[in-house]
């Protein structure tokens, strides 16, 4: 229960992928980073109706099932191009756990770094390198989670990391503390996750 309030608070938390919203919503990502925005200015003319839908539904499942048919009837809205240009990017980027170099990303899509920097600044929130660089972490985080005696060698092997230096670095901008820091004090901390793609080993 909230401080102050008499009564909890009862509400519906909706995930997105960091595409996902830029596909749904057609508004640029980056507005929103570590912001808190009106739900009636973010969904328009959708607002009311879902509102009122949701709000004459009991059960978890049947909220889920409004929320589905609202999505679904705007994912078949046409994409634009460069909406395509920034999907494919991520979920390449998501395929090979933030190993894709930027170049090679330019390469595929025929645009230019300022270009794809732009789209992806809108659509997904991040540059491609910052959103490589999490992707990555959240492999090496998972792996170190998952086999906290995996030697620091493997780790930044099958993490492509440069060196061991630089993933200390890398780590420690993240979690604020080092690896083995973070083993020491056996912390809990909350998921980093950008989607279920980053949680698997296999790339």
């Amino acid at each position: 229960m909230l401080l102050g309030l008499s009564k909890p608070i009862k509400g519906t938390i909706c995930y997105f992928s960091a595409f996902g919203f830029y596909r749904l919503f057609r508004i640029p990502v980056n507005l929103f980073n570590d912001e808190i925005g009106p739900p009636e200015e973010l969904l328009g003319k959708h607002y009311r109706p879902l509102k009122d839908k949701l709000a004459n539904t009991v059960s978890p499942a049947d909220k889920k099932r409004v929320l589905d048919t609202f999505f679904e009837s705007l994912m078949k809205q046409k994409p634009r191009v460069k909406s395509l240009i920034a999907g494919y990017a991520q979920d390449l980027i998501i395929r090979y756990a933030g190993a894709v170099p930027v170049d090679r990303l330019l390469q595929q899509f025929y645009v230019s770094r300022r270009t794809l920097e732009r789209y992806f600044r809108d659509q997904v929130g991040l540059s491609p390198k910052q959103f490589s660089k999490v992707i990555r972490f959240n492999r090496a985080f998972a792996l170190l989670n998952s086999d906290p005696s995996i030697s620091w060698a493997d780790l930044i092997h099958r993490c492509n990391y440069f060196d061991q230096s630089h993933f200390i670095a890398e780590f420690k901008s993240f979690m604020e503390c080092t690896p083995t820091e973070y083993l020491r004090r056996k912390a809990s901390v909350s998921s980093y996750y950008v989607g279920r793609a980053t949680e698997t080993d296999g790339a």
